[in-house]
């Protein structure tokens, strides 16, 4: 039966035009970059995983060496770098998987050595677009900067889709509970590799764009709003697939899970033209990645079978690599695998997480549910299968991390999903109940932020010895002091944001001005100049808009 009760307006409690859009995500991306930026800074040169090949890649990019010299019998390939650069980076041998050594023994580039020698690099087939990105101040920043130079760069792009996502769940109707699921997706290791050169950190950023952004579409294909966040999805989505060869697996997944989502309304939206050429760039993106792949010999690794196992011994052997490893590795295992939290403190992140994750899932109906167990099923098991289809020539190489682009989608997209459907205003609603669960389910997590912050610091400045995490032969740039301070007003101030925004969305005098009730017959968030309810050139726009709870809104009044 069709209703004519107003709804609250979606989305025009944080934008209602572009420019407050593009205002609110400036603040989002400055919001994310101050928390990527002190965790680089509290990283010493060379100290994330396989740093001097990410950097010596970005270097030579950088110099306009796109594809480096093949070496004959192995995948890698000869990359010019100068020779203070490559003895610096030599010099971490004594830090990386020594977990008792301070990071006071890593010599910095000696500047007068700027003649270029040939460096190994098993980096060297990757594809390039990413290296170019954060290899462009390597042409003109002096060389005991360049790594420094690169890591600011870096967290620069991957702060800008966080933010992204951050200024997506802030569009929805409950702000606080879908900003709590970009919040659970950031775990430590996500909020520490996006301040640092490596591809895999964009991609795990541009996924949680991707995965919000798509969400908002979801609910208003057909706004200007709708619109928006669909083109920064497709974005997001391209550049996910031109830095990480594996990421068209994630887009693909994410795909089903849109599809498991989306109504007939969001079907025909996709077909207006607009829509059609951003979906063309994921596509574009795809195709430049698959050339790349076929003809740059990135995929000669392991072309000679060292093991013989079958598909069966191979899913067994990878499964229990990664059970529970990479679980732990999601949360917090930094360095070189040398500075893991203790594994009560990652449990102190994994179970509230994952009750957060449940708590919102009570909420939502059965084909959203069906569309996060999809998610969660293949969160697990599609790296499992990927490992296994290349045991044989690779052996065991994943990491927790490298999941991480598919299992940054479950807590915005539950939380995303119930920020639609819950009343924190009913006082007669259980979701009443969320303004104080949440709160109290995100502290431990905020906790864990600063415990591994201080555990990465106290790793590098001392090695563990001594009583405090401060004082040690390693000092990050001002004092390590400075930067933990730093970070604790920083999860201090967004645990009371999350605090502030539901006390908004539960009713009271801030929310009642801010979420102000649907005129029936329009559809919310649209800019002067758009008809409400009508797609682009769309002439079956003027049907009316369903909310994703079945009401549609406009609709006449039933008649008894």
């Amino acid at each position: 039966m069709a209703s004519s009760v107003p709804m609250p307006s979606v989305g025009k409690q944080a934008v209602s035009t572009r420019a407050q859009l593009w205002r609110l995500t400036l603040v989002c991306w400055a919001w994310s970059f101050a928390a990527m930026l002190l965790w680089s800074v509290a990283t010493p040169m060379w100290a994330s995983p396989d740093a001097p090949a990410h950097a010596m890649r970005a270097y030579a990019v950088g110099h306009g060496d796109i594809t480096g010299e093949p070496v004959e019998g192995v995948y890698m390939t000869n990359t010019p770098v100068p020779l203070g650069l490559l003895e610096s980076a030599g010099s971490v041998g004594c830090l990386a998987f020594m977990r008792d050594t301070p990071a006071n023994c890593v010599t910095m580039p000696d500047p007068e050595k700027t003649e270029e020698v040939d460096y190994y690099n098993p980096a060297g087939r990757y594809i390039p677009s990413y290296y170019l990105a954060v290899g462009v101040p390597s042409a003109w920043a002096p060389l005991k900067y360049t790594w420094y130079a690169q890591n600011f760069l870096a967290a620069a792009y991957a702060s800008l889709f966080v933010g992204m996502a951050a200024a997506a769940a802030l569009t929805a109707r409950r702000r606080g509970v879908a900003l709590a699921g970009v919040l659970v997706a950031c775990s430590p290791m996500v909020v520490w590799l996006g301040g640092l050169a490596n591809p895999n950190s964009l991609e795990i950023a541009a996924a949680t764009a991707m995965g919000a952004c798509t969400l908002v579409f979801l609910r208003e294909p057909d706004s200007w709003l709708g619109r928006a966040m669909f083109a920064r999805a497709m974005v997001a989505a391209a550049v996910m697939v031109l830095v990480r060869l594996i990421a068209p697996v994630w887009v693909g997944v994410w795909f089903l899970v849109f599809a498991i989502l989306a109504g007939g309304v969001v079907w025909r939206a996709l077909r207006q033209r607009r829509n059609l050429a951003w979906m063309g760039v994921p596509v574009l993106a795809t195709a430049v990645s698959a050339l790349w792949t076929f003809t740059s010999g990135v995929d000669d690794v392991g072309k000679v079978p060292a093991f013989d196992y079958s598909w069966g011994e191979r899913l067994v052997l990878s499964r229990q690599r990664n059970d529970p490893d990479t679980i732990y590795e999601m949360v917090g295992w930094f360095g070189w695998l040398d500075a893991p939290l203790d594994i009560r403190v990652l449990e102190l992140y994994l179970w509230p997480a994952l009750a957060v994750v449940v708590l919102a899932a009570a909420f939502l109906r059965s084909r959203e549910v069906l569309a996060l167990i999809f998610l969660g099923v293949c969160t697990y098991v599609v790296p499992i299968v990927l490992q296994a289809a290349n045991w044989n020539t690779g052996g065991q190489w994943w990491q927790g991390r490298y999941t991480l682009p598919l299992m940054v989608l479950l807590p915005i997209t539950a939380l995303w999903l119930a920020a639609e459907k819950v009343d924190l205003a009913d006082r007669l609603s259980p979701a009443r109940k969320l303004r104080w669960m949440l709160p109290l389910l995100l502290l431990p997590l905020a906790v864990v932020h600063l415990v591994a912050f201080q555990t990465h610091l106290r790793r590098n400045v001392n090695a563990g010895r001594g009583d405090s995490a401060f004082d040690g032969p390693w000092e990050p740039p001002v004092n390590a002091e400075t930067w933990m301070v730093g970070y604790l007003v920083l999860v201090v101030a967004t645990w009371a944001l999350v605090i502030l925004l539901l006390i908004r969305d539960a009713g009271g005098p801030a929310a009642a001005a801010a979420v102000p009730a649907a005129e029936p017959g329009r559809e919310p968030a649209h800019e002067p100049g758009d008809e409400p309810g009508r797609a682009s050139g769309d002439p079956r726009g003027d049907e009316p808009d369903a909310e994703p709870d079945g009401r549609v809104v406009g609709a006449a009044p039933a008649q008894p």
